[in-house]
């Protein structure tokens, strides 16, 4: 079993270790109660599976510290290829970019005139903590960009790609506003999290209460613990997702339980220089378990070693998985 990720396919183990996962969220959260710890507790004496979960769980959370303190060293080597070689890799990769389809790509590429010039923006694989003007705190994921304005009668953010958490700081007479092309995201002091994908904008509460609006209207307010997805033409709760497992990659690692492949992927790609496409029928295959963002590389090996699926690199920029 990998020492990187963990994937069951017994439905029963699955099970237990998603209750382990999403003990290890809660706790690591900051908020949780006494109560809840004693509740922890009992469930780990309850059964020796219970234990030998948490143990696993433990055993990846002490791999992510290890990934963090070596400094992504995987990712790194394959951001700071000479210019040279990258541009001869990525001519390499011209054919096996035509596979992927000009649509595709041109999807991804989609806004790229309001991202160059936004405000602030990450590099692929690099995550960054940004001190706002009125107190606040916002983690900007990789490969994401914001525009921001803060004046005596407004605090706007802006999301243009990619996702971010922020922890706001009170101020009763200018609430905090979040922007996507779908809508808006209201805060007095919370925090919370807006991701931007090609599908909508995805709201994950983790503290007090946000208000959503899309572009036609419709509202939602979204307590702690919540996640909602916003188009623009509706907002709706995602009832079975948990706020904290959803805010996780702030500390550079994907909580997954019992979400598709696609998922995870998504979540990778902003930390690869390249391309990954995922078949039909392995994005639709379910997994459990911690992935670490900053060793992308490793974290796509050990998918490939524990799920059936078929991993190609027809170049280091372009990557493709497939269903075995």
């Amino acid at each position: 079993m990998s020492q990187c990720a963990v994937v069951i396919e017994s439905d029963l183990n699955a099970a237990v270790l998603g209750t382990a996962i999403e003990w290890a969220v809660r706790l690591s959260s900051g908020a949780a109660s006494e109560e809840e710890r004693r509740e922890f507790a009992n469930w780990r004496a309850a059964d020796l599976l219970h234990q030998r979960a948490w143990e696993r769980v433990e055993q990846q959370l002490r791999t992510f510290e290890a990934v963090r303190e070596r400094g992504g060293t995987v990712a790194r080597k394959a951001l700071s290829t000479p210019g040279s070689s990258r541009r001869k890799m990525i001519q390499g990769s011209f054919s096996a970019l035509a596979v992927m389809g000009v649509v595709g790509y041109l999807v991804r590429c989609s806004g790229i005139a309001d991202v160059l010039s936004a405000d602030v923006t990450t590099d692929i694989g690099r995550r960054q903590l940004i001190m706002l003007a009125d107190g606040s705190a916002m983690t900007l994921d990789a490969h994401s960009a914001v525009n921001i304005d803060f004046n005596a009668q407004v605090r706007s953010i802006r999301l243009l790609r990619g996702q971010l958490f922020v922890r706001v700081a009170p101020d009763a007479g200018r609430p905090l506003v979040v922007a996507t092309r779908d809508g808006t995201a209201t805060a007095l002091g919370t925090a919370f999290c807006v991701n931007l994908s090609d599908e909508g904008s995805r709201v994950a509460v983790t503290h007090s209460k946000v208000g959503l609006r899309s572009v036609s209207g419709d509202a939602l307010v979204v307590g702690a613990g919540t996640v909602a997805f916003m188009q623009s033409d509706h907002v709706r709760l995602l009832e079975s997702q948990d706020a904290d497992a959803e805010v996780t990659w702030v500390n550079g690692y994907i909580t997954a339980v019992n979400r598709p492949l696609s998922e995870v992927v998504a979540a990778l790609r902003p930390y690869l220089p390249g391309f990954v496409t995922l078949s039909p029928d392995a994005a639709r295959l379910r997994v459990t378990g911690l992935f670490p963002l900053d060793d992308p590389d490793t974290t796509i090996r050990q998918i490939a070693q524990t799920l059936r699926v078929t991993v190609t690199y027809h170049t280091d920029y372009l990557i493709r998985i497939a269903a075995r």
